[in-house]
């Protein structure tokens, strides 16, 4: 096969040569993406120690576990505020300890209450000061089993 004078088969071949080479990189290189599941990090940022609704949610279809609330009155000043935790089964009664945080929906410095669980029950009522009306959360945290469940409530109050 000779044009002109000038001999192709070499410059085919090695075009050839060179696509083959190509194909190969390109299948073992998508090959790899594809059945080799790309590395994470292995570290925990500030924000997985933050669990989002969405996990919360998860855990509290997997456990059967929930936390209920109830105010005495939503108006201000002195207020007794219960919590109910069950199934209590999932609590170590001795040791374990839950935090209550109440804070205002301004962004205020939240008044942090740490409570020791009683050892009979896993309701616990709390005294709370409500000081100005408007929006209030209650953001709770407690121990169970091998994860914190977490769960966050909001009030109005008048």
């Amino acid at each position: 096969m000779s044009k002109n004078g000038i001999n192709w088969w070499p410059a085919t071949i090695v075009f050839f040569f060179i696509l083959l080479i190509g194909g190969l990189v390109h299948i073992v290189w998508v090959g790899k993406e594809l059945f080799i599941p790309p590395v994470k990090d292995d570290y925990k940022t500030q924000q997985d120690f933050f669990q989002p609704e969405s996990d919360r949610r998860q855990i509290q279809e997997k456990s059967g576990l929930d936390l209920k609330m109830a105010v005495s009155s939503l108006t201000t000043g002195p207020q007794t505020l219960s919590l109910s935790f069950y199934p209590s089964k999932m609590l170590n009664l001795e040791t374990d300890t839950a935090r209550i945080i109440l804070y205002r929906a301004t962004g205020t410095t939240p008044d942090q209450k740490i409570l020791q669980l009683p050892s009979t029950d896993s309701t616990w009522v709390i005294p709370v000061q409500f000081t100005e009306k408007g929006e209030w959360f209650i953001r709770t945290t407690v121990p169970a089993g091998s994860f914190d469940f977490r769960k966050e409530f909001r009030m109005i109050i008048r």
